[in-house]
């Protein structure tokens, strides 16, 4: 179980990597969103910067291998409703809504997917002894 700061931490963290990640998505769109090889790379960046994000959130969280799924879990989710909300009701957020919105929300989707996947792989290493 989470220790109280185990879990803010990561609460903060999970949202100022989403503020800093929707801002890149903002005033850097024309590059990212270009069809191209760009527009491919961002989506599988996060595959590889997830276990980077999730070793940094843990080594300020002070998570352990115990509460790392959980503390990671409660940075996501923040993400996740910030990313929801933006689109319900701030949809400008990424510049030119309806040209970029299913871009900025699909390249985010995978930043949280490749936290997901970076925290399982490191949980099954750790519990495997590897």
């Amino acid at each position: 179980m989470p220790t109280a700061r185990q879990t803010f931490i990561p609460l903060a963290y999970g949202a100022v990597v989403w503020i800093a990640a929707a801002m890149v998505i903002r005033f850097w769109r024309a590059a990212l969103f270009d069809r191209g090889a760009i527009h491919a790379v961002l989506y599988f960046a996060p595959l590889v910067a997830g276990f980077l994000f999730v070793w940094l959130g843990a080594k300020l969280a002070g998570l352990t291998a115990e509460n790392l799924v959980e503390g990671t879990a409660v940075a996501v989710t923040i993400a996740l409703f910030l990313d929801g909300a933006a689109l319900a009701w701030f949809g400008s957020l990424y510049g030119d809504f309806m040209a970029n919105q299913p871009y900025g929300a699909a390249s985010l989707l995978w930043g949280v997917g490749g936290f997901m996947l970076a925290v399982f792989v490191i949980e099954r290493r750790g519990a495997s002894g590897s």
